[in-house]
């Protein structure tokens, strides 16, 4: 029955976020052939707490949202309703949220590898090498970020710091790809970039350790 019970909410939970994906593409009835394309409006419509859209093609494709703290949408779908899933969500604790210097984005590692269910594979190399960016959309803007550093993380470490200030910034940055599985080829970052973590559990569920991906924003991109 509780397997039962997990798989309904799992499939209530693609279903829902395969439905909002349809909203935002071009024609809904020609879904297939238009893809998704990114409407800011449009998703704030569906949920006032939206700032943004993590988009992997093939991989992942979910709204992010950021409320007044850490619980509202840890189980609960965008639209308000409890799903075990939830909706993936930017910490409260960053003011500027993803548009700030650094900020950690959270989603729940899920068996059937929705949500956040792909990042750890990033322990992995040559996973990072198949899929070295996340398209990222922050209101009404598109960037691309790339994959600087992927590790498994103390849930109460460093990663997990919430009060930079400017001249930090580039010691921390250094600090996140010096603690990564191996070595990636993205250049090297300054006190001025834009950083995201994305955070989740790890496979074997000890609530001590998150899997980590480190992204750092790369160009804009016009659509």
């Amino acid at each position: 029955y509780k397997l039962f019970t997990i798989m309904k909410s799992y499939k209530a939970s693609d279903d829902y976020y395969d439905s909002v994906d349809k909203t935002l593409s071009v024609d809904e009835d020609e879904y297939e052939s238009a893809g998704f394309v990114w409407n800011y409006d449009k998703l704030l419509e569906m949920c006032s707490d939206a700032v943004g859209y993590i988009y992997q093609k093939g991989v992942m494709s979910y709204p992010i949202v950021q409320a007044e703290d850490n619980d509202k949408y840890l189980r609960t779908l965008m639209n308000g309703e409890y799903n075990v899933g939830g909706t993936i969500f930017v910490d409260a604790r960053f003011p500027m949220g993803m548009e700030g210097k650094y900020s950690i984005v959270y989603g729940h590692n899920m068996y059937n590898s929705s949500m956040f269910g792909t990042l750890p594979n990033y322990t992995d190399k040559e996973y990072c090498l198949e899929h070295p960016y996340f398209d990222i959309y922050i209101g009404y803007r598109h960037y691309r970020y790339y994959v600087f550093s992927a590790f498994v993380a103390d849930a109460d470490g460093f990663v997990y710091t919430f009060d930079l200030e400017d001249g930090e910034y580039k010691a921390f940055y250094d600090r996140l790809r010096a603690s990564g599985s191996y070595e990636t080829d993205v250049r090297e970052l300054t006190e001025d970039d834009h950083v995201i973590v994305l955070s989740t559990c790890v496979n074997w569920h000890d609530y001590a350790y998150r899997n980590v991906v480190c992204l750092v924003r790369g160009e804009e991109i016009s659509d």
